[in-house]
């Protein structure tokens, strides 16, 4: 059975950064539009500092405890800032 991306280790964890950030995209309801800031250049360092983020667990445990169209992100998320202003309450 041939290997795919998901078998290895960093791969997965980059994925699983991936689907946490795309999941807090939409429980805080971001505007697709704020994804396109700055040419994309806003989402990629927000998509670097999950990455780097040492709180993964913490994330979820925050995205699970959580219901649909919450509106404020949590204090220890490194991208705050990004999500408060990519949020569908942020103004255009």
């Amino acid at each position: 059975m041939a290997e795919t991306a998901r078998d290895r280790p960093m791969t997965e964890a980059v994925w699983q950064r991936a689907e946490l950030l795309a999941a807090m995209l939409d429980r805080l309801e971001c505007r697709t539009v704020a994804l396109r800031l700055d040419h994309g250049d806003a989402f990629t360092r927000a998509s670097r500092r999950c990455l780097a983020c040492p709180y993964p667990s913490r994330c979820r445990l925050w995205l699970d405890q959580r219901g649909s169209g919450y509106a404020k992100p949590p204090a220890f998320c490194a991208n705050v800032d990004f999500l408060v202003a990519a949020s569908a309450d942020a103004p255009e």
